[in-house]
Protein backbone atom coordinates (compact mmCIF):
# COMPACT_ATOMS: atom_id res chain seq x y z
CA UNK A 1 0.00 0.00 0.00
CA UNK A 2 0.98 3.09 -0.90
CA UNK A 3 1.90 5.97 2.14
CA UNK A 4 -0.37 8.84 1.62
CA UNK A 5 -1.04 11.72 4.27
CA UNK A 6 -3.79 11.25 6.77
CA UNK A 7 -6.98 11.78 5.62
CA UNK A 8 -8.34 15.47 6.26
CA UNK A 9 -11.51 15.29 8.53
CA UNK A 10 -14.72 17.69 6.51
CA UNK A 11 -15.36 20.84 8.34
CA UNK A 12 -17.03 19.55 11.86
CA UNK A 13 -20.64 19.93 12.39
CA UNK A 14 -21.34 21.06 16.02
CA UNK A 15 -20.23 18.82 18.67
CA UNK A 16 -22.52 15.70 19.35
CA UNK A 17 -24.04 16.01 23.36
CA UNK A 18 -22.25 14.10 25.99
CA UNK A 19 -24.73 11.04 25.93
CA UNK A 20 -24.28 10.43 22.19
CA UNK A 21 -20.24 10.80 21.61
CA UNK A 22 -20.78 8.27 25.03
CA UNK A 23 -22.68 5.82 22.86
CA UNK A 24 -20.22 6.19 19.70
CA UNK A 25 -17.47 5.12 22.28
CA UNK A 26 -18.72 2.52 24.16
CA UNK A 27 -17.53 -0.68 24.34
CA UNK A 28 -18.38 -3.59 22.17
CA UNK A 29 -19.96 -6.48 24.04
CA UNK A 30 -18.58 -9.30 21.86
CA UNK A 31 -16.14 -11.48 22.65
CA UNK A 32 -12.78 -10.07 22.05
CA UNK A 33 -11.45 -12.88 20.29
CA UNK A 34 -9.36 -12.39 16.69
CA UNK A 35 -11.87 -11.29 14.45
CA UNK A 36 -9.73 -10.06 11.31
CA UNK A 37 -11.40 -12.49 8.95
CA UNK A 38 -14.64 -10.84 9.59
CA UNK A 39 -13.39 -7.26 9.23
CA UNK A 40 -13.89 -5.62 6.02
CA UNK A 41 -10.96 -5.14 3.13
CA UNK A 42 -9.48 -1.81 4.19
CA UNK A 43 -10.11 -2.23 7.78
CA UNK A 44 -6.73 -1.71 9.63
CA UNK A 45 -6.69 -4.51 11.74
CA UNK A 46 -7.90 -7.10 9.14
CA UNK A 47 -4.30 -6.88 8.87
CA UNK A 48 -2.95 -7.40 12.48
CA UNK A 49 -4.87 -10.32 13.86
CA UNK A 50 -5.26 -9.35 17.45
CA UNK A 51 -7.22 -10.36 20.30
CA UNK A 52 -7.74 -7.98 23.32
CA UNK A 53 -8.59 -11.47 25.40
CA UNK A 54 -10.25 -10.98 28.33
CA UNK A 55 -10.67 -6.99 27.65
CA UNK A 56 -13.33 -5.73 25.37
CA UNK A 57 -12.88 -4.83 21.72
CA UNK A 58 -12.93 -0.81 21.24
CA UNK A 59 -13.68 0.56 17.90
CA UNK A 60 -10.43 1.70 17.67
CA UNK A 61 -8.40 -1.40 18.31
CA UNK A 62 -7.20 -1.73 22.04
CA UNK A 63 -8.44 1.60 23.28
CA UNK A 64 -11.20 4.53 22.64
CA UNK A 65 -10.80 8.07 22.61
CA UNK A 66 -10.97 9.45 26.24
CA UNK A 67 -13.99 8.47 28.35
CA UNK A 68 -16.31 11.06 29.07
CA UNK A 69 -15.16 11.63 32.52
CA UNK A 70 -12.96 13.98 34.69
CA UNK A 71 -9.55 13.15 35.30
CA UNK A 72 -9.32 12.15 39.19
CA UNK A 73 -5.91 14.30 39.41
CA UNK A 74 -3.39 13.82 42.39
CA UNK A 75 -0.56 16.30 42.49
CA UNK A 76 3.26 15.31 44.28
CA UNK A 77 5.56 17.83 45.20
CA UNK A 78 9.30 17.52 46.16
CA UNK A 79 11.76 20.46 46.64
CA UNK A 80 11.92 22.35 43.23
CA UNK A 81 9.57 19.26 41.70
CA UNK A 82 6.01 19.12 41.02
CA UNK A 83 4.64 15.56 39.02
CA UNK A 84 0.76 15.35 38.78
CA UNK A 85 -1.33 11.79 38.24
CA UNK A 86 -4.12 10.83 36.68
CA UNK A 87 -5.64 8.51 38.83
CA UNK A 88 -9.00 7.84 36.69
CA UNK A 89 -6.73 6.76 34.03
CA UNK A 90 -4.25 4.27 34.57
CA UNK A 91 -1.84 6.58 37.00
CA UNK A 92 -0.73 8.63 33.97
CA UNK A 93 1.34 10.70 34.66
CA UNK A 94 0.29 14.18 33.18
CA UNK A 95 1.89 17.23 34.24
CA UNK A 96 5.04 18.10 35.69
CA UNK A 97 7.18 21.32 36.83
CA UNK A 98 10.60 21.18 37.71
CA UNK A 99 14.29 23.25 37.22
CA UNK A 100 15.20 24.81 34.71
CA UNK A 101 11.82 26.53 33.92
CA UNK A 102 10.33 22.99 33.04
CA UNK A 103 6.25 23.13 33.06
CA UNK A 104 4.44 21.00 30.90
CA UNK A 105 0.71 19.79 31.42
CA UNK A 106 -0.69 16.90 28.94
CA UNK A 107 -4.50 16.78 27.41
CA UNK A 108 -5.18 13.27 26.34
CA UNK A 109 -6.30 13.24 23.04
CA UNK A 110 -7.16 10.65 20.45
CA UNK A 111 -4.07 10.18 17.53
CA UNK A 112 -4.55 7.70 14.55
CA UNK A 113 -0.98 7.67 12.61
CA UNK A 114 0.81 5.28 11.04
CA UNK A 115 3.82 5.69 13.47
CA UNK A 116 2.42 5.83 17.02
CA UNK A 117 3.88 2.78 18.86
CA UNK A 118 1.03 3.23 20.90
CA UNK A 119 -1.03 2.60 17.75
CA UNK A 120 -4.65 4.24 17.45
CA UNK A 121 -5.78 5.59 21.01
CA UNK A 122 -5.15 8.00 23.71
CA UNK A 123 -2.12 9.76 23.77
CA UNK A 124 -0.77 12.45 25.86
CA UNK A 125 1.54 12.53 28.97
CA UNK A 126 3.24 9.62 30.18
CA UNK A 127 1.59 5.98 30.33
CA UNK A 128 2.40 2.92 32.14
CA UNK A 129 2.16 -0.78 30.29
CA UNK A 130 2.63 -3.81 31.96
CA UNK A 131 0.22 -5.53 29.93
CA UNK A 132 1.35 -8.07 26.67
CA UNK A 133 -0.24 -5.29 23.94
CA UNK A 134 1.08 -2.45 22.96
CA UNK A 135 -0.83 -0.76 25.18
CA UNK A 136 -2.64 -1.71 28.46
CA UNK A 137 -6.33 -1.90 28.84
CA UNK A 138 -6.72 -0.51 31.77
CA UNK A 139 -4.81 3.35 30.55
CA UNK A 140 -8.16 4.34 30.72
CA UNK A 141 -9.90 2.44 33.95
CA UNK A 142 -9.46 4.45 37.42
CA UNK A 143 -6.98 2.56 39.76
CA UNK A 144 -6.87 2.27 44.07
CA UNK A 145 -4.31 4.28 44.97
CA UNK A 146 -2.76 5.48 48.92
CA UNK A 147 -1.35 9.32 49.55
CA UNK A 148 1.00 10.27 52.68
CA UNK A 149 2.79 7.17 52.68
CA UNK A 150 6.37 7.40 54.19
CA UNK A 151 9.02 8.33 52.02
CA UNK A 152 12.70 6.64 52.56
CA UNK A 153 13.59 8.63 49.43
CA UNK A 154 12.63 12.05 50.19
CA UNK A 155 9.53 14.25 48.59
CA UNK A 156 5.86 12.62 48.33
CA UNK A 157 5.30 8.81 47.35
CA UNK A 158 1.71 8.18 45.66
CA UNK A 159 1.08 4.15 45.39
CA UNK A 160 -1.21 2.58 43.01
CA UNK A 161 -2.11 -0.67 42.23
CA UNK A 162 -4.22 -2.48 38.93
CA UNK A 163 -4.73 -5.93 38.62
CA UNK A 164 -3.59 -6.58 34.34
CA UNK A 165 -6.34 -9.35 33.70
CA UNK A 166 -4.42 -10.45 30.18
CA UNK A 167 -1.48 -12.13 31.95
CA UNK A 168 -3.42 -12.02 34.83
CA UNK A 169 -0.99 -10.32 37.91
CA UNK A 170 -1.30 -7.66 40.40
CA UNK A 171 0.97 -4.68 39.34
CA UNK A 172 1.90 -2.59 42.18
CA UNK A 173 3.17 0.83 41.51
CA UNK A 174 5.57 3.43 43.57
CA UNK A 175 6.50 6.77 42.29
CA UNK A 176 8.82 8.85 44.22
CA UNK A 177 10.33 12.45 43.85
CA UNK A 178 13.68 12.73 44.72
CA UNK A 179 15.83 15.78 44.87
CA UNK A 180 19.63 16.97 44.32
CA UNK A 181 19.32 16.68 41.69
CA UNK A 182 15.84 16.17 40.96
CA UNK A 183 14.53 12.85 39.63
CA UNK A 184 11.60 10.76 39.12
CA UNK A 185 11.50 7.03 40.30
CA UNK A 186 8.72 4.85 39.01
CA UNK A 187 9.40 0.97 41.17
CA UNK A 188 6.83 -1.00 39.64
CA UNK A 189 6.04 -4.74 41.46
CA UNK A 190 4.00 -7.59 39.01
CA UNK A 191 2.93 -10.57 41.40
CA UNK A 192 1.55 -13.43 39.32
CA UNK A 193 -1.91 -14.55 40.47
CA UNK A 194 -2.50 -17.58 38.77
CA UNK A 195 0.20 -20.95 37.50
CA UNK A 196 1.87 -20.46 35.00
CA UNK A 197 1.09 -17.10 33.31
CA UNK A 198 3.92 -15.17 32.10
CA UNK A 199 4.12 -11.46 33.24
CA UNK A 200 5.66 -9.14 30.70
CA UNK A 201 8.59 -6.54 31.32
CA UNK A 202 7.00 -3.06 32.01
CA UNK A 203 7.33 -0.61 29.67
CA UNK A 204 6.74 3.64 29.72
CA UNK A 205 5.40 5.09 26.67
CA UNK A 206 6.14 8.75 26.18
CA UNK A 207 4.42 9.99 23.15
CA UNK A 208 6.37 8.37 20.18
CA UNK A 209 9.05 6.20 22.37
CA UNK A 210 8.69 3.54 24.61
CA UNK A 211 10.98 3.78 27.34
CA UNK A 212 12.51 0.45 28.94
CA UNK A 213 13.39 -0.13 32.47
CA UNK A 214 16.35 1.25 34.31
CA UNK A 215 17.28 -1.12 36.21
CA UNK A 216 15.29 -4.56 37.58
CA UNK A 217 15.44 -7.14 40.39
CA UNK A 218 13.26 -10.28 39.83
CA UNK A 219 9.95 -9.39 39.40
CA UNK A 220 10.50 -5.59 40.76
CA UNK A 221 11.64 -3.41 37.65
CA UNK A 222 12.74 0.71 38.10
CA UNK A 223 12.96 3.65 36.10
CA UNK A 224 14.65 6.85 37.21
CA UNK A 225 14.12 9.84 34.66
CA UNK A 226 15.12 13.09 34.44
CA UNK A 227 11.85 15.93 34.63
CA UNK A 228 11.37 16.80 31.03
CA UNK A 229 8.31 16.89 28.99
CA UNK A 230 7.01 13.66 27.26
CA UNK A 231 8.48 14.06 23.55
CA UNK A 232 11.74 14.81 25.53
CA UNK A 233 11.83 13.12 28.87
CA UNK A 234 15.22 11.01 29.16
CA UNK A 235 16.51 8.13 31.37
CA UNK A 236 18.28 9.29 34.08
CA UNK A 237 21.35 7.38 35.63
CA UNK A 238 20.84 4.41 37.84
CA UNK A 239 20.64 4.25 41.70
CA UNK A 240 23.08 3.93 44.04
CA UNK A 241 23.22 1.39 46.17
CA UNK A 242 21.75 2.84 48.88
CA UNK A 243 18.39 4.34 46.92
CA UNK A 244 18.05 1.38 44.95
CA UNK A 245 17.95 -0.59 48.51
CA UNK A 246 15.18 1.57 49.83
CA UNK A 247 13.42 2.12 46.74
CA UNK A 248 12.88 -1.94 46.86
CA UNK A 249 12.47 -1.99 50.39
CA UNK A 250 9.70 0.84 50.53
CA UNK A 251 7.38 -1.64 48.14
CA UNK A 252 6.54 -3.70 51.23
CA UNK A 253 5.71 -0.44 53.24
CA UNK A 254 1.80 -0.82 54.50
CA UNK A 255 -0.98 1.66 53.65
CA UNK A 256 -1.85 4.07 56.87
CA UNK A 257 -5.47 3.54 58.37
CA UNK A 258 -6.01 6.95 58.93
CA UNK A 259 -7.84 9.24 56.57
CA UNK A 260 -6.72 10.15 53.68
CA UNK A 261 -4.26 7.23 53.29
CA UNK A 262 -7.09 5.88 50.69
CA UNK A 263 -7.21 8.07 48.14
CA UNK A 264 -8.96 6.33 44.92
CA UNK A 265 -11.01 3.21 44.00
CA UNK A 266 -10.43 1.35 41.37
CA UNK A 267 -12.80 -1.57 39.49
CA UNK A 268 -13.92 -4.81 41.71
CA UNK A 269 -11.64 -7.00 39.18
CA UNK A 270 -8.93 -7.53 41.80
CA UNK A 271 -11.23 -8.16 44.43
CA UNK A 272 -12.81 -10.71 42.06
CA UNK A 273 -9.47 -12.42 41.91
CA UNK A 274 -8.99 -12.80 45.75
CA UNK A 275 -12.50 -15.05 46.05
CA UNK A 276 -11.54 -17.14 43.30
CA UNK A 277 -8.35 -18.22 45.07
CA UNK A 278 -10.13 -18.45 48.17
CA UNK A 279 -12.91 -20.54 46.37
CA UNK A 280 -9.85 -22.61 45.33
CA UNK A 281 -8.22 -23.15 48.96
CA UNK A 282 -5.41 -20.81 47.44
CA UNK A 283 -3.49 -18.34 49.47
CA UNK A 284 -2.71 -14.32 48.43
CA UNK A 285 0.42 -13.81 46.99
CA UNK A 286 0.49 -10.56 48.13
CA UNK A 287 0.25 -8.51 51.45
CA UNK A 288 -3.20 -7.02 51.65
CA UNK A 289 -1.65 -4.21 53.86
CA UNK A 290 0.95 -3.40 51.07
CA UNK A 291 -2.12 -3.05 48.50
CA UNK A 292 -5.37 -3.22 50.69
CA UNK A 293 -8.14 -4.82 48.81
CA UNK A 294 -11.91 -4.91 50.09
CA UNK A 295 -13.46 -8.53 49.78
CA UNK A 296 -16.47 -8.48 47.67
CA UNK A 297 -19.58 -9.15 50.00
CA UNK A 298 -22.23 -11.67 47.95
CA UNK A 299 -25.22 -9.43 49.23
CA UNK A 300 -23.49 -6.43 47.97
CA UNK A 301 -22.55 -7.10 44.94
CA UNK A 302 -26.23 -8.38 44.27
CA UNK A 303 -27.21 -4.73 45.09
CA UNK A 304 -24.67 -2.25 45.21
CA UNK A 305 -22.71 -3.74 42.41
CA UNK A 306 -25.40 -5.10 39.99
CA UNK A 307 -23.98 -3.12 37.17
CA UNK A 308 -20.23 -3.97 37.78
CA UNK A 309 -19.43 -6.65 34.33
CA UNK A 310 -16.80 -8.72 37.19
CA UNK A 311 -20.04 -9.01 39.56
CA UNK A 312 -21.24 -11.73 37.88
CA UNK A 313 -18.15 -14.37 38.34
CA UNK A 314 -18.77 -14.01 41.86
CA UNK A 315 -22.13 -16.54 41.44
CA UNK A 316 -20.16 -18.51 39.30
CA UNK A 317 -17.94 -19.73 43.08
CA UNK A 318 -21.89 -20.33 44.67
CA UNK A 319 -22.48 -22.86 42.18
CA UNK A 320 -24.94 -19.70 40.46
CA UNK A 321 -23.76 -20.23 36.94
CA UNK A 322 -22.69 -16.53 36.11
CA UNK A 323 -26.04 -15.13 37.94
CA UNK A 324 -29.34 -16.15 39.29
CA UNK A 325 -32.71 -14.48 38.11
CA UNK A 326 -30.77 -12.40 35.53
CA UNK A 327 -29.20 -15.86 34.60
CA UNK A 328 -31.29 -15.67 30.89
CA UNK A 329 -30.73 -12.20 29.74
CA UNK A 330 -29.11 -11.66 26.52
CA UNK A 331 -28.25 -8.02 27.88
CA UNK A 332 -26.21 -9.63 30.71
CA UNK A 333 -23.43 -11.02 28.96
CA UNK A 334 -20.75 -8.85 30.99
CA UNK A 335 -17.09 -10.09 30.23
CA UNK A 336 -14.77 -12.59 30.40
CA UNK A 337 -12.58 -13.24 33.39
CA UNK A 338 -9.48 -14.22 32.22
CA UNK A 339 -7.95 -18.37 31.71
CA UNK A 340 -7.81 -18.54 35.32
CA UNK A 341 -11.41 -19.19 35.27
CA UNK A 342 -11.38 -22.03 33.29
CA UNK A 343 -12.02 -24.69 35.83
CA UNK A 344 -15.06 -22.87 37.71
CA UNK A 345 -16.37 -22.83 33.76
CA UNK A 346 -15.97 -26.56 33.93
CA UNK A 347 -17.03 -27.11 37.01
CA UNK A 348 -20.33 -25.10 36.14
CA UNK A 349 -20.67 -26.53 33.18
CA UNK A 350 -20.89 -30.18 34.89
CA UNK A 351 -24.18 -28.91 36.53
CA UNK A 352 -26.21 -28.49 33.78
CA UNK A 353 -28.99 -27.79 35.59
CA UNK A 354 -27.94 -24.32 35.94
CA UNK A 355 -28.34 -23.98 31.93
CA UNK A 356 -26.61 -21.10 31.87
CA UNK A 357 -25.51 -19.63 28.33
CA UNK A 358 -22.52 -17.53 29.30
CA UNK A 359 -20.85 -20.08 31.11
CA UNK A 360 -20.66 -22.23 27.87
CA UNK A 361 -20.32 -19.00 25.82
CA UNK A 362 -17.10 -18.11 28.29
CA UNK A 363 -15.73 -21.64 27.54
CA UNK A 364 -16.37 -21.47 23.77
CA UNK A 365 -14.13 -18.29 24.10
CA UNK A 366 -10.69 -20.16 25.88
CA UNK A 367 -11.32 -22.99 23.61
CA UNK A 368 -11.01 -21.22 20.75
CA UNK A 369 -7.88 -19.04 21.86
CA UNK A 370 -6.28 -22.39 22.93
CA UNK A 371 -7.37 -23.35 18.63
CA UNK A 372 -9.73 -25.89 19.61
CA UNK A 373 -12.14 -25.12 16.99
CA UNK A 374 -14.52 -28.47 17.80
CA UNK A 375 -14.47 -27.40 21.16
CA UNK A 376 -15.33 -24.41 20.65
CA UNK A 377 -18.15 -24.75 18.38
CA UNK A 378 -19.35 -27.39 20.59
CA UNK A 379 -19.72 -24.61 23.65
CA UNK A 380 -21.39 -22.01 21.25
CA UNK A 381 -23.64 -24.37 20.11
CA UNK A 382 -24.62 -25.26 23.39
CA UNK A 383 -25.18 -21.65 24.46
CA UNK A 384 -27.42 -20.66 21.17
CA UNK A 385 -29.65 -23.92 22.47
CA UNK A 386 -29.71 -22.76 25.68
CA UNK A 387 -30.88 -19.03 24.72
CA UNK A 388 -30.66 -18.51 21.08
CA UNK A 389 -28.43 -15.04 21.27
CA UNK A 390 -26.32 -12.93 19.25
CA UNK A 391 -23.19 -13.33 20.98
CA UNK A 392 -22.82 -16.66 20.29
CA UNK A 393 -24.47 -16.82 16.96
CA UNK A 394 -21.34 -14.05 15.84
CA UNK A 395 -19.00 -16.64 17.79
CA UNK A 396 -20.23 -19.49 15.60
CA UNK A 397 -19.66 -17.44 12.33
CA UNK A 398 -15.89 -16.76 13.10
CA UNK A 399 -15.50 -20.85 13.22
CA UNK A 400 -17.02 -20.92 10.02
CA UNK A 401 -14.68 -18.19 8.68
CA UNK A 402 -11.51 -20.42 10.54
CA UNK A 403 -12.11 -22.86 8.21
CA UNK A 404 -11.01 -21.35 5.03
CA UNK A 405 -13.65 -22.64 2.60
CA UNK A 406 -16.72 -21.06 0.43
CA UNK A 407 -19.26 -23.00 2.31
CA UNK A 408 -17.44 -21.85 5.49
CA UNK A 409 -17.58 -17.95 4.12
CA UNK A 410 -22.00 -18.59 3.26
CA UNK A 411 -22.61 -19.87 6.58
CA UNK A 412 -20.50 -17.24 8.40
CA UNK A 413 -22.78 -14.50 6.36
CA UNK A 414 -25.59 -16.00 7.08
CA UNK A 415 -25.26 -16.42 10.94
CA UNK A 416 -24.13 -12.63 10.92
CA UNK A 417 -27.47 -11.25 8.94
CA UNK A 418 -29.11 -13.13 11.72
CA UNK A 419 -27.04 -11.90 14.66
CA UNK A 420 -27.36 -8.56 13.71
CA UNK A 421 -31.18 -8.87 13.14
CA UNK A 422 -31.37 -10.00 16.85
CA UNK A 423 -29.21 -7.27 18.21
CA UNK A 424 -28.13 -4.45 15.93
CA UNK A 425 -27.82 -2.12 18.58
CA UNK A 426 -24.41 -3.08 18.39
CA UNK A 427 -22.28 -0.68 15.80
CA UNK A 428 -18.83 -3.37 15.80
CA UNK A 429 -21.34 -6.30 14.96
CA UNK A 430 -22.88 -4.41 11.70
CA UNK A 431 -19.17 -3.44 10.89
CA UNK A 432 -18.41 -7.59 11.39
CA UNK A 433 -21.81 -8.38 9.37
CA UNK A 434 -20.48 -5.94 6.75
CA UNK A 435 -16.91 -7.40 6.45
CA UNK A 436 -18.52 -10.96 6.46
CA UNK A 437 -20.68 -10.11 3.33
CA UNK A 438 -18.38 -8.81 1.48
CA UNK A 439 -15.48 -11.88 1.83
CA UNK A 440 -18.49 -13.78 0.83
CA UNK A 441 -19.32 -11.79 -2.08
CA UNK A 442 -22.79 -10.41 -0.84
CA UNK A 443 -22.49 -6.54 -1.05
CA UNK A 444 -25.89 -5.92 -2.46
CA UNK A 445 -27.18 -7.91 1.18
CA UNK A 446 -25.06 -5.53 2.99
CA UNK A 447 -27.51 -2.57 2.74
CA UNK A 448 -29.79 -4.70 5.02
CA UNK A 449 -27.41 -4.15 7.63
CA UNK A 450 -26.12 -0.84 6.55
CA UNK A 451 -30.72 0.04 6.58
CA UNK A 452 -31.08 -0.57 10.17
CA UNK A 453 -27.48 0.84 11.68
CA UNK A 454 -29.08 4.40 10.05
CA UNK A 455 -32.52 3.72 11.82
CA UNK A 456 -30.56 3.35 15.12
CA UNK A 457 -29.10 6.52 14.46
CA UNK A 458 -25.67 4.98 14.08
CA UNK A 459 -24.83 7.11 11.08
CA UNK A 460 -23.55 9.43 13.57
CA UNK A 461 -20.42 7.61 13.68
CA UNK A 462 -17.71 7.38 10.93
CA UNK A 463 -18.13 3.69 11.14
CA UNK A 464 -21.45 3.63 9.13
CA UNK A 465 -20.02 5.82 6.12
CA UNK A 466 -17.01 3.82 5.67
CA UNK A 467 -19.16 0.85 5.65
CA UNK A 468 -20.86 2.49 3.38
CA UNK A 469 -17.35 3.78 1.31
CA UNK A 470 -16.54 0.02 1.48
CA UNK A 471 -19.81 -1.93 -0.12
CA UNK A 472 -20.19 1.45 -2.91
CA UNK A 473 -16.35 0.50 -3.32
CA UNK A 474 -16.92 -3.20 -3.75
CA UNK A 475 -19.84 -2.38 -6.42
CA UNK A 476 -17.11 -0.44 -8.37
CA UNK A 477 -18.62 3.66 -7.18
CA UNK A 478 -15.91 4.92 -6.27
CA UNK A 479 -17.22 8.66 -6.73
CA UNK A 480 -19.73 7.57 -4.24
CA UNK A 481 -17.29 5.78 -1.84
CA UNK A 482 -15.06 8.73 -1.84
CA UNK A 483 -18.01 10.81 -0.91
CA UNK A 484 -18.98 8.13 1.88
CA UNK A 485 -15.07 8.78 3.26
CA UNK A 486 -15.50 12.37 3.21
CA UNK A 487 -19.01 12.29 5.40
CA UNK A 488 -17.24 10.26 7.81
CA UNK A 489 -14.92 12.84 8.01
CA UNK A 490 -17.63 14.87 10.34
CA UNK A 491 -18.55 12.62 12.73
CA UNK A 492 -17.70 12.88 16.46
CA UNK A 493 -15.28 9.69 16.18
CA UNK A 494 -13.78 10.53 13.29
CA UNK A 495 -10.32 10.72 14.58
CA UNK A 496 -10.01 7.40 15.74
CA UNK A 497 -10.92 5.86 12.15
CA UNK A 498 -8.60 7.85 9.99
CA UNK A 499 -5.97 4.94 9.16
CA UNK A 500 -9.57 3.07 7.73
CA UNK A 501 -10.47 6.25 5.47
CA UNK A 502 -6.89 7.04 4.29
CA UNK A 503 -7.11 3.38 3.10
CA UNK A 504 -10.38 3.61 1.37
CA UNK A 505 -9.28 6.64 -0.25
CA UNK A 506 -6.61 5.67 -1.76
CA UNK A 507 -8.48 2.68 -3.56
CA UNK A 508 -10.35 4.86 -4.88
CA UNK A 509 -7.45 7.28 -6.08
CA UNK A 510 -6.21 3.52 -7.46
CA UNK A 511 -9.02 2.49 -9.42
CA UNK A 512 -9.88 6.20 -10.23
CA UNK A 513 -6.46 5.69 -12.51
CA UNK A 514 -6.30 2.41 -13.96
Amino acid sequence: MTTAPEVAPAPAPAPAPADARAALLAPSRLSPLDRSSALPPHHPLREQPFSSYPYSHWSGGVLPEPAPRAPHRVDLRSAGLRVGVDLGHGGRIVGMDGPDALSWDALPQCVATRDDVRGIGLRGGIELNTSPFPRSPWALEPVPAALGLPSRLGGDRLRWWQLERASHHLTQVDLHLLRDPARVVVVVRQTPLAAGTAVPAPRLLADDRVLRPTGTAGLVSWFVLTPGSPSDLAASGPLDHDEERCAIAALDDPVPHWRGGLIAQGSAWLALELARLDAEGAAVPFDRRVTPVADLQHQEVATRQRTETGSQWLHLLRDEGLGTADRVHPGDVGEPAGFPWQPQLGRARRQEALGDWRVHLRSGEIAFLQGDLAEAEARWSWSYSLRPTAWADRNLALVDLARGTRAGRDAASVRYLRAHRTHPAEIELGVEAVGALLVADRAGDAGQVLERMSGLGQHASARYWLLEAEVALRLGRTTDAAAAVRRAGGCADATVHGLWATSILESTEQETTR
